[in-house]
């Protein structure tokens, strides 16, 4: 068992693809607790505070930089929602590739897609995909489930939350994100000793 803080830029970075098995439960964060976490990482973002700690997250290394998520999912979906919505509203180019490349890589050549850092659920994957990373138009879920319903009530209510922000509030957020925003990342070689440290 290893466990360390790091920052999130040393999270969603092109070494690593977390997956959330299918035991899993759903994604089931309220937007009440998404609006917490992006109001909570704004105030910080605007206070003396050089660190927020988002809390654990405990995984199973898998082999080949693939992380199975044991704990941590709300979080760590929703801070890959913040950082998606962040990449479609802020208007600076080097600013929306970083945090492109951070969520969901696109080849600059083919504009093609690759797969997404954290792998959702099979159930909510193409609507998390398409519709939540990539901004696709001409992705529409017709009959959404109730899990795809909180992925676009919370996309949504972030997108709200940071349209109210300037220019400046906005660069100044996305900074924060990667670079002061830790959170304890526990690795684990087996399910079993992943259980324990819950």
């Amino acid at each position: 068992m290893e466990a360390k803080e790091c920052k999130v830029q040393d999270i969603l970075t092109e070494n690593k693809k977390f997956i959330i098995p299918s035991y899993q439960r759903p994604y089931s964060w309220t937007v009440d607790n998404a609006e917490q976490l992006i109001d909570d990482i704004y105030k910080s973002s605007q206070s003396e505070e050089n660190e927020y700690f988002i809390g654990s997250m405990i995984c199973i290394n898998k082999g080949q930089n693939q992380y199975e998520v044991v704990d941590g999912q709300q979080r760590l979906t929703t801070l890959s929602i913040i950082v998606s919505e962040l990449k479609k509203i802020i208007p600076i180019q080097g600013i929306k590739d970083d945090l492109q490349k951070r969520v969901l890589p696109i080849d600059v050549y083919s504009d093609e897609t690759d797969e997404p850092r954290l792998i959702v659920r099979k159930k909510e994957y193409d609507l998390y995909k398409y519709y939540i990373l990539q901004d696709s138009k001409d992705y529409k879920p017709e009959k959404p489930s109730d899990t795809e319903l909180v992925f676009i009530s919370n996309a949504e209510t972030i997108r709200d939350y940071l349209l109210r922000l300037s220019v400046d509030e906005l660069k100044l957020l996305a900074k924060y994100i990667l670079q002061n925003v830790y959170i304890v990342f526990v690795q684990t070689d087996d399910f079993a000793s992943s259980f324990r440290h819950l």
